[in-house]
């Protein structure tokens, strides 16, 4: 079993414990997780979007070993970009939990998006206890 801890970015106590069982990524009640945080600075700073999709593209050129699965979030932006519709799809896929969208977030174009604080804080301190 997998247990991860989020920590407060001001004294780095351990606020609240995230339980991955089996892959299934469970996300307890009014916890902030890594997508919890990235869906919000994307709705604060829409321009992440386009980020993520040069990002995606460069990977793919640069050889990135699964191209096909990081392109499946190429729809997912570029949707996104266009209209409020496309938006609120994105932030569904994001806090998504089914195992389709686990696996999707496997392969993020995500990198860079959150500014260190917010990744600070979205951080997991994970250990495994077998």
């Amino acid at each position: 079993m997998k247990i991860c801890h989020i920590t407060d970015e001001q004294d780095g106590n351990k606020l609240k414990k995230r339980d991955f069982r089996g892959g299934k990524g469970l996300l307890k009640r009014g916890m902030a997780s890594f997508w919890e945080i990235l869906a919000q600075r994307l709705e604060e700073k829409p321009e992440g979007i386009a980020q993520a999709l040069r990002t995606m593209e460069r990977w793919v050129k640069q050889g990135q070993t699964a191209p096909m699965r990081l392109l499946r979030w190429r729809p997912y932006l570029e949707e996104a970009e266009k209209s409020s519709a496309g938006k609120a799809r994105l932030k569904e896929l994001l806090l998504d939990q089914s195992e389709e969208a686990l696996g999707m977030k496997n392969f993020h174009p995500f990198a860079g998006i959150l500014p260190r604080e917010q990744r600070r804080k979205a951080s997991e301190l994970c250990t495994y206890r077998h």
